[in-house]
Order: structure tokens, then C-alpha cells, then sequence
């Protein structure tokens, strides 16, 4: 997200507020799995050309992965309804 320097203070105001909107209610088993397939999708997008996934076998040999872990789903990825709404009220202020 970005904005000018001008319209900051009610950018910060609009994203908190949005942030509290998702921590005071219920995050949806649905809503978890369109998020995962949304992120699934942009992963897959992201690794289009031979490049960018010369680009992650190499960062996988980096960081001591092995072979063609780039294509598993990190588990970061493989996310709850319950940590991510915990997670969202933990960023309120």
C-alpha cells in the first residue's frame, strides 16, 4: 500500500480500522480456503518463467532446502482461521 506523505495519518487510521474489523469477527473455514487458493494461485504466477524458478532452486539451496522444495506450500502458507484471526488482534493497538 502506498499513498503521499500528505495522507498518511488516514491511511494508517483506514488500514487499523480494517484490521479491527477482521479480529472482531469470525474468519470463515471459506474464507481461509479462498485465501489459500488466492495465495497458491500468486505462487504459481510468480514462478512462471524458467528464471524465477531458477531464482527459488537456488534460494532453496541457500537456505539448506531440499531439492524442488519451492513447490511445496510453506507451512506459513498453510494457515487457520484461528491464528490469523489471533494474529490480526495482535496487531491492534
Amino acid at each position: 500500500m502506498t499513498c503521499p506523505p500528505a495522507r498518511l495519518d488516514a491511511a494508517v487510521t483506514a488500514v487499523r480500522a480494517a484490521i479491527a474489523r477482521v479480529a472482531s469477527v469470525a474468519i470463515t473455514p471459506d474464507e481461509v480456503n479462498r485465501a489459500a487458493r488466492r495465495l497458491i494461485g500468486v505462487r504459481a504466477a510468480a514462478l512462471r518463467t524458467r528464471m524465477a524458478v531458477a531464482d527459488a532452486l537456488v534460494r532453496d539451496e541457500a537456505d539448506g532446502l531440499p531439492m524442488l522444495a519451492y513447490r511445496r506450500v510453506p507451512a506459513a502458507r498453510a494457515t487457520s482461521a484461528a491464528p490469523t484471526r489471533a494474529s490480526a488482534a495482535g496487531t491492534r493497538r
